[in-house]
């Protein structure tokens, strides 16, 4: 996307370059090709934006991942509709590269089923500007069962608490052997 930002910023710079010489005219973009390059900017802009939130920051964006897909997946679902009835080739062009890139996100966020959903799911309920809203804002994931994911998160907390306590009682035992042979 930097790349096609920089020729549209040259766009003027390319013109006067591909005027020096007779053979270079013909490689000077159309209208057409310039409105294409705008477009591609346009549809490429989010991505841009919701990958440097996953990618930039230095902390943990687990929870962020499918706030993340959907808003791509919008995205490119609303794209796909202002392309429906287009008939200019490089629409169509365009409206094709975005199913596939629909499928491809589709095929991605799959993988964030299975072994990894509870994990998503808690990172998600840990969140503490999400919490467990994003259910309820999301019509799509009413058939998550939330209380299921609730109660693992409470086995979790409290596997992690019974460890915790069986550290404390090691230590207590370790500490309490330590001072019975040292005052023998």
């Amino acid at each position: 996307m930097t790349m096609l930002n920089r020729v549209v910023r040259m766009r003027k710079y390319i013109r006067l370059w591909c005027q020096t010489e007779s053979e270079y005219v013909k490689l000077y973009s159309t209208c057409d090709e310039w409105k294409q390059i705008e477009y591609m900017i346009f549809i490429l802009q989010s991505f841009h934006r919701l990958t440097q939130i996953g990618f930039v920051s230095h902390r943990s964006t687990l929870h962020k991942v499918w706030n993340i897909y959907i808003n791509l997946y919008n995205h490119l679902k609303d794209k796909l509709k202002e392309l429906k009835n287009k008939r200019a080739t490089w629409k169509v062009n365009i409206r094709e590269s975005i199913q596939d890139e629909i499928d491809k996100l589709q095929k991605y966020y799959s993988f964030t089923f299975d072994a990894g959903e509870t994990l998503y799911n808690i990172a998600t309920i840990l969140d503490s500007t999400k919490k467990t809203e994003i259910y309820k804002d999301n019509s799509e994931w009413e058939s998550i069962n939330l209380e299921n994911y609730t109660k693992k998160l409470k086995i979790i907390i409290l596997n992690i608490i019974k460890n915790m306590n069986e550290i404390a009682d090691i230590k207590m035992h370790s500490q309490h052997r330590y001072q019975s042979l040292k005052t023998n």
